[in-house]
């Protein structure tokens, strides 16, 4: 073999190869349309620039799948529209599914008797086709029962009120003849949200003979086409598309500048997105009709706060009206109560802080020691350790009294935590003891903080708390020492 043979069959390898790769890439693409159809445009797009032949058929075909398919949602609709009300709460989401697959009206899961009309609509669809019906006349199943009541549909698609499954609903061009919804064009002004300016591009390409060759974008996708990194096809307001014919081309770029948007020749296709600083809305579309939400009529306060306002009020005047005068009048019987509750919890805490205290110094001559060790199942007798057990038991004393009122809202889960923590033991490891020790004295500083603002927060002061009484703590462990002895 010369050189000549060798070099033809390395040609003829490589070309294998691409074209195993176009076929692979091709049918990921038209899998891709045949699985999705939200996104069969933007894989069909790409699909032409491999093999417009084989595109072109893909798409003749899907269309002729979704034919049979809008066809299939009529005789469901008309069997679901004759069925019992309460066969239809059943029956619907399966219907539902088929309508968002198909149509790509985002109609929701759940039943809504209010959605009948337009389910009604669709089953006439395919019906009109075969039947006139006079205005006011109505239609009936093989069994008799009525199944539409409504006048006969017109040739010319008529706007239809679709509920959004949030209580609003979304005006659509509904075709009986091919029971097809599209969105409207009202004209005038660049579209305000992704999804009109998708709508709006979609329509403008096949009124001049255009084709999608691009729309929506993941950012992945996006780096591997060679795409800008902030693209609009990521934000999904921009569309490429395809048109041949120059005189189309050209009146397709004069009817999208119209609308507003920017369109930029790219040689092999119109790159078309909204103009560089355009805002996109955060409202819904063009025909979208919100919730009604529930009015409710000001209170008899509220109107004269908004009396006292027009009137010039002060905020501080107005915040009196709110909450009462409190430069000079008396607090509410519910401040107090919550102040005095307050004061005299903070009471019983400064004295477990300070018990606190001596627990810890107690503690201190245990370490390393045998008295923290039980020898013969008990513990040695040593003057340390019954120092530390009397200092314990003091601190229980305490924490019950404290937690025998009821602590004021949140605070009595603090006070559950420390009764739970208030039992040090020299049976533990001295790790665990100095840890335990330690989440104690955190707790009580928190339930201090929390019931000091407590106490502020209904007017009062701790000024007048007690202060800590050093003696009659040390003294009162010295008298429980004598138990020991």
């Amino acid at each position: 073999m010369g050189i000549y043979d060798m070099a033809m069959d390395g040609l003829r390898i490589a070309d294998a190869g691409r074209e195993r790769k176009k076929q692979k890439t091709l049918a990921l693409l038209l899998s891709q349309a045949y699985q999705n159809p939200d996104q069969r445009e933007s894989a069909l797009g790409e699909a032409m620039a491999i093999d417009p032949q084989q595109a072109m058929a893909a798409r003749q075909q899907f269309s002729g799948m979704d034919d049979d398919r809008r066809k299939q949602i009529v005789q469901h609709a008309q069997i679901f529209a004759s069925m019992p009300d309460e066969m239809k709460v059943q029956a619907y989401p399966q219907l539902a599914a088929e309508v968002r697959k198909i149509t790509g009206i985002p109609v929701p899961d759940q039943y809504d008797p209010k959605f009948l009309p337009m389910i009604q609509q669709m089953a006439g669809g395919k019906e009109a086709e075969q039947f006139t019906l006079a205005p006011g006349s109505a239609r009936y199943d093989a069994s008799g029962r009525q199944i539409v009541s409504q006048p006969f549909a017109p040739v010319n698609s008529q706007l239809a009120n679709v509920p959004t499954g949030d209580g609003g609903s979304q005006q659509m061009l509904f075709n009986p003849r091919s029971a097809e919804f599209s969105q409207p064009n009202y004209g005038g002004g660049t579209p305000r949200n992704p999804q009109e300016v998708q709508a709006a591009i979609q329509q403008l390409a096949g009124r001049f003979g255009g084709q999608i060759s691009s729309m929506v974008r993941t950012p992945e996708h996006n780096r591997e086409v060679g795409g800008v990194p902030n693209s609009q096809h990521i934000r999904g307001t921009a569309g490429d598309v395809v048109i041949g014919d120059p005189a189309m081309r050209r009146s397709y770029m004069e009817a999208a500048k119209g609308m507003g948007f920017s369109v930029i020749d790219e040689g092999d296709h119109l790159h078309t997105q909204l103009p560089r600083g355009a805002q996109i809305a955060q409202q819904g579309p063009l025909g979208y009709t919100p919730p009604k939400s529930e009015t409710q009529q000001p209170s008899a306060m509220m109107e004269k706060l908004q009396l006292a306002q027009q009137m010039g009020a002060t905020p501080d005047q107005l915040r009196n009206m709110v909450i009462g005068d409190t430069g000079g009048g008396k607090p509410s019987a519910t401040m107090l109560k919550q102040a005095n509750t307050a004061k005299l919890k903070l009471i019983d805490l400064n004295a477990i802080e300070h018990q606190l205290s001596l627990v810890e110094n107690a503690f201190q001559p245990l370490e390393n020691s045998f008295s923290a060790t039980p020898y013969v199942g008990k513990y040695l007798p040593t003057e340390d350790g019954k120092r530390f057990d009397a200092a314990v038991s003091l601190l229980q004393g305490m924490v019950r009294k404290l937690t025998r009122t009821p602590g004021e809202g949140a605070m009595s889960d603090y006070e559950t935590q420390l009764a739970q923590l208030a039992n040090p033991s020299r049976s533990e490891y001295e790790s665990v003891t100095k840890d335990q020790l330690a989440q104690l004295k955190a707790l009580v500083k928190a339930t201090r903080d929390g019931y000091q603002a407590v106490l502020e927060d209904n007017g009062g002061s701790s000024a007048n708390i007690q202060p800590r009484e050093t003696n009659t703590q040390d003294s009162s462990i010295d008298a429980l020492l004598d138990k020991y002895k």
